[in-house]
C-alpha cells in the first residue's frame, strides 16, 4: 500500500483536532445538561463557543495542508504544533465537573484562566499566518485577521478586568464572524 506523507500528516492532524472538538462539544453539553452544577460566566461561554470556530478554521487548514508535498519531519512537527494547541485551549477553557460557583468567582475564576489561555491563542495565530507562508500562499487575507486576533490575544492575556474581557470578547466575533464571511464569499482563503 502506498501511503503519503501527506496523508499521515493530515489524519494525524485531523486526530487530534478531534480530541479538541470532542473537549468543547463534551464543555458545552455539560454547560447545557446543568445536571452537574457548572456554570460559567458569559465571556467564558462565548470563548468556548469560538473555540469551536477555531477549530473549524483548522479544520479548514487541513485542507490547504494537503496541497503541500514537500514533507520533512520538522515541517511534520510544525504543521501538528497548531492543533496541539488548539488542544491545550480546551483544556484549559474546559469547565471541570466539581465546580459550584457564584457569579463573581466565575469572573475571577475566567480571570484567572485567561493568561494561559490567550497565550495560546496567540501562538495559534502566529502559527496560522506562518502555515501559510510554510505552504507558499504568502501574506494572506486570512492573515490580516490572525495578526488582529494575535494582537487582541495579547492585549487580553495582560487585562485583568472582566468588562476590558467583554470588549475582547465582542470584538473576537465580530473578527471571526467577518472572516467567515469573507471565506464563503471566497475574498479569503
Amino acid at each position: 500500500m502506498d501511503i503519503s506523507y501527506t496523508l499521515i500528516v493530515a489524519l494525524m492532524f485531523i486526530t487530534i483536532l478531534s480530541f479538541g472538538f470532542a473537549n468543547i462539544l463534551s464543555s458545552i453539553a455539560e454547560i447545557v445538561n446543568k445536571q452537574n452544577n457548572i456554570s460559567v460566566s458569559l465571556v467564558h461561554l462565548s470563548w468556548i463557543l469560538l473555540l469551536l470556530i477555531i477549530h473549524f478554521n483548522l479544520a479548514w487548514q487541513a485542507v490547504l495542508i494537503s496541497t503541500y508535498k514537500a514533507w520533512s519531519y520538522d515541517a511534520f512537527l510544525f504543521v501538528e504544533l497548531g492543533p496541539i494547541l488548539a488542544f491545550f485551549t480546551t483544556r484549559i477553557l474546559a469547565p471541570s465537573v466539581s465546580e459550584s460557583i457564584d457569579g463573581e468567582t466565575l469572573k475571577s475564576k475566567y480571570l484567572h484562566l485567561s493568561p494561559r489561555f490567550f497565550l495560546i491563542i496567540a501562538l495559534i495565530q502566529l502559527w496560522a499566518v506562518g502555515i501559510d507562508l510554510f505552504i507558499g500562499l504568502g501574506f494572506t487575507g486570512s492573515a490580516v485577521f490572525n495578526t488582529a486576533l494575535f494582537i487582541m490575544a495579547i492585549t487580553l492575556m495582560k487585562i485583568k478586568n472582566y468588562q476590558g474581557h467583554i470588549y475582547g470578547a465582542v470584538i473576537a466575533w465580530a473578527l471571526y464572524l467577518a472572516a467567515i464571511v469573507l471565506r464563503g464569499i471566497n475574498m479569503i482563503s
